[in-house]
């Protein structure tokens, strides 16, 4: 029947674009969350089994479905509408060929994950390897129409010029010690890994010459990409004029020299421009807009950070806004125009853009290198945004209510649940707890505070008024009185001739308010609720370095008396730490009714016999979590993170870890403009000093990734063919997956420094590829420290997680943990225990 209804593709060299498919409509319903039910991907892809349009599905949806022929037109386009569609191509050789898919979020060629264009930004594909005979393709998650062709590459390296990061040059601008630097992205369209140098050229015509500079990379694996950072040599002194230039470089493979040429943009140093900084999240290079105060020479400016809207980038952003006499504007990227709605790595984005666009405006030697994030810089800053970057400027302040002194949301909405909503599930708490920050109302209390102007059109058929209004509402009844203009008749954008810039950001009362605002003494009362440490621990001169309960909020209320001692009442809080100056504050403290002496009181832990003054750093150096080394699981993709995939197995098991491993990265880099290195567990052993402090994220099990020892010896989550144990819980079967995270120290013997082991581990191929199904690189979906899954995820979502959790602030089982009943489960542990335990 199938062999009836799809011709087999034969796929000489040359482009390949398939034809005849089977499609089939939404079974299971999409949605932000961390395990969705998804019976097609569970029993075909999964299973490596082609449809069957004999069969009907009925899963989440209610309504039965069946697969049926769908033909694309020339270009490989597909009608619609689908949510799944297969095929198959034949191919008269093994070979190396990009999977240009377009309108669509993924895909799969022989079970290996590709990324696709799904925003439709007209980039060429990814490298996959087609094998002599049939080929099976998978798509899926479609937006408007989607496309596939199999491109042939030109050349074993590829520059992606369809997707530079690249700073304008300033005329006139003094000389640098140091030159700009350029995102590029690279492309390993073989079956090996390279490690290719990246060559100054010079004269004209340009060429490389015993005297060129030159960048030795780390090895790209096959198949895969890499966004890197090129020095733009040549360019420490910027041309004299405004226009453009090209820069030139060269790529080295050993086996080959391409000559490559990009444009750059040369800006009078009054206009806007784009600048770009090295991220502490990867290492990449990031861009930001910027547009300097009329009075230049202004190194203490009012700055306006800016968050825009989807699809927008940072280019368009700054030319929104019109130069003022006191003002920087900066404007953030979100690490790409749809990115992460400012959340995740979009909120730390914005942060490090603030840092480093304060450092380029003020003409500091290293603006370009990663910077801190801001959160304690002295500057002023005011925060502005529009649509999702006004949903940005609600989740901003409401996570870091003292960092900014007024903000001003436009066209914003107020969650994921209010904006579209979020599935449930038997689980979704747990899942929502682990991205507490998403919960804006909840953290109303907070942007109470902070002094907010809401601007919104009321007939803006995108994000209704009424997203406005819920907001204006709730800061009412917390005691707040924003400031709101609603423009009568108005659409999403709006525009007129009140302001310079667009009416919608630049509105005349948003920078009224603005300027009623600037530094104040630190205060000497604080309220404050945070949903975690490692979102944001610190408050004016509070820290909260640990809390008692993970996945629950903390509060905090400090208040110094007359007489100046300092009382603090503190729920979910663990360990304080009083740092900076308190205005009258004669050093005595209580907390929660209880006096604290000791010989540094400015560090207090809750202990087994109530709060005692603890010795700076104790937390770090038992190797406890901090704000900076703590789940949850997502938090794993910071400090330069590298993916480590196991060899330690069957030739099979080890190209499933790398195919796995690719698709992330695929994910990141197109989601996040991001980048990292993939290498083996030997090649990480073999080059501790470099990956030294490092977060690393494993591939595999203890008996297929042989880092797993080193890294993990005392995890109570192990995972091993045939089985998964969880403190004295043991699960067994191939289809079993986990995710979680842990502190770990790595580098060389003796110099090994703190960081973050996160774990996508399996017990099998099974739970493997089912967790090729998983959301980590997507704003509002939460992974809490650990979670397990079974073979019924494809069938029940949520009702096939075995067990999820927090680790305590010493990296125990907190004992408070989901952990499904035996009965409940095909995947039935084999031992029990009262409640969780641990080592």
């Amino acid at each position: 029947m199938i062999a009836l209804l799809l011709a087999l593709a034969l796929a000489p060299a040359g482009d390949i674009v398939p034809r005849r498919w089977l499609a089939i409509e939404a079974v299971d319903l999409p949605g932000r969350r961390p395990f969705r039910p998804d019976q097609v991907y569970g029993e075909c892809v999964v299973a490596g089994v082609a449809p069957d349009t004999q069969r009907a599905w009925i899963g989440e949806s209610g309504v039965e479905r069946r697969f049926a022929p769908m033909e694309a037109d020339e270009s490989g386009a597909l009608p619609g509408p689908f949510a799944w569609a297969w095929t198959t191509i034949e191919s008269d050789s093994e070979r190396v060929v990009l999977a240009r898919l377009s309108g669509a979020a993924r895909g799969f060629v022989n079970q290996a994950p590709v990324t696709g264009d799904v925003y439709g930004y007209g980039w060429p594909g990814v490298p996959v390897l087609l094998k002599k005979g049939p080929n099976e393709i998978w798509i899926a998650g479609p937006r408007g129409r989607a496309s596939l062709r199999f491109v042939e590459p030109q050349g074993e390296i590829l520059f992606g010029d369809w997707d530079l990061t690249k700073p304008d040059l300033v005329a006139g601008e003094p000389r640098r010690a140091q030159p700009p630097r350029a995102g590029v992205l690279l492309v390993n369209a073989t079956t090996r890994a390279i490690a290719p140098r990246l060559m100054e050229c010079v004269g004209e015509p340009p060429r490389v010459a015993p005297i060129s500079r030159a960048i030795q990379l780390p090895p790209i694996a096959p198949l895969s990409l890499a966004k890197v950072a090129l020095p733009l040599w040549g360019f420490e002194r910027a041309p004299r004029e405004p226009g453009a230039t090209r820069f030139h470089f060269a790529i080295d493979t050993k086996t080959s020299r391409t000559l490559h040429s990009f444009e750059l943009a040369v800006r009078a140093s009054d206009a806007p421009r784009l600048a770009t900084f090295e991220s502490g999240i990867d290492g990449t290079v990031q861009v930001l807009g910027l547009l300097a105060p009329t009075d230049a020479a202004n190194l203490d400016p009012r700055v306006v950070l800016s968050l825009h809207g989807a699809g927008v980038d940072a280019w368009g952003q700054i030319n929104a806004y019109s130069r003022k006499a006191g003002w920087l504007h900066i404007a953030a990227t979100n690490r790409r125009p749809y990115g992460f709605d400012w959340q995740d790595w979009g909120r730390i984005d914005a942060y490090e853009a603030l840092a480093a666009g304060l450092r380029a405006h003020r003409g500091e030697p290293a603006a370009w290198m990663a910077a801190p994030r801001a959160q304690c810089c002295d500057a002023r800053v005011y925060l502005n945004g529009h649509s999702m970057g006004g949903h940005g400027t609600w989740h901003l302040a409401a996570n870091d209510p003292d960092r900014f002194l007024a903000i001003a949301p436009s066209a914003g909405w107020v969650d994921f649940d209010s904006y579209g909503s979020r599935p449930q599930g038997e689980l979704r708490e747990s899942w929502h707890a682990a991205d507490g920050a998403s919960r804006t109302l909840e953290l109303v209390s907070n942007l109470a505070q902070v002094p907010t102007y809401v601007v919104h059109g009321t007939a803006d058929d995108n994000v209704p008024a009424s997203e406005a209004r819920t907001m204006i509402d709730a800061l009412a009844r917390a005691g707040a009185a924003p400031r709101a203009h609603f423009e009568e008749g108005a659409g999403h954008w709006w525009d007129g001739e009140r302001a310079a810039g667009a009416d919608c950001l630049e509105w005349p009362g948003v920078f009224e308010m603005y300027a009623e605002h600037d530094r104040a003494e630190a205060p000497r009362r604080l309220a404050w609720r945070g949903v975690d440490p490692s979102v944001d621990s610190t408050h004016h001169w509070l820290e909260v370095r640990q809390v008692e309960r993970h996945g629950e909020p903390f509060e905090i209320e400090a208040e110094l008396d007359a007489a100046g001692a300092l009382a603090i009442r503190a729920r979910n809080a663990r360990r304080l730490r009083i740092g900076g100056r308190i205005p009258g504050w004669n050093g005595e403290l209580v907390v929660d009714g209880q006096r604290v002496d000791g010989a540094d009181s400015r560090h207090v832990a809750r202990l087994e016999d109530g709060w005692r003054a603890v010795a700076e750093g104790a937390d770090d150096a038992a190797g406890e979590k901090t704000p900076e080394l703590s789940g949850p699981f997502k938090r794993v993709f910071d400090r330069r993170f590298v993916f480590v995939v196991g060899t330690a197995g069957t030739r099979a098991e080890t190209e499933l870890l790398l195919a796995r491993a690719r698709g992330d990265l695929q994910q990141w880099w197109y989601r996040g403009n991001g980048s990292c290195e993939i290498v083996s567990d030997t090649q990480l052993r073999a080059d501790a000093a470099r990956h030294a402090g490092r977060n690393l994220v494993l591939y595999g099990n203890a008996d297929t990734n042989s880092a797993w020892e080193r890294l993990l010896a005392d995890s109570p989550l192990v995972a091993r063919r045939g089985c998964m144990r969880l403190g004295e819980r043991e699960w067994r079967g191939d289809a079993l997956g986990a995710v979680f995270v842990r502190r770990a120290s790595f580098g060389p013997e003796g110099a090994e420094e703190p960081c973050l082991v996160g774990v996508f581990a399996d017990s099998g191929r099974p739970g493997a590829l089912a967790g090729f199904n998983l959301a980590p690189f997507t704003s509002g979906v939460g992974y809490p420290d650990y979670a397990i899954w079974g073979e019924e995820l494809h069938a029940k979502g949520d009702g096939g997680v075995l067990a999820a959790g927090w680790f305590d602030h010493a990296w125990k089982l907190d004992g408070r943990g989901f952990a499904r009943a035996d009965a409940d489960s095909k995947s039935g542990a084999t031992k029990r225990a009262g409640k969780e335990q641990g080592r």
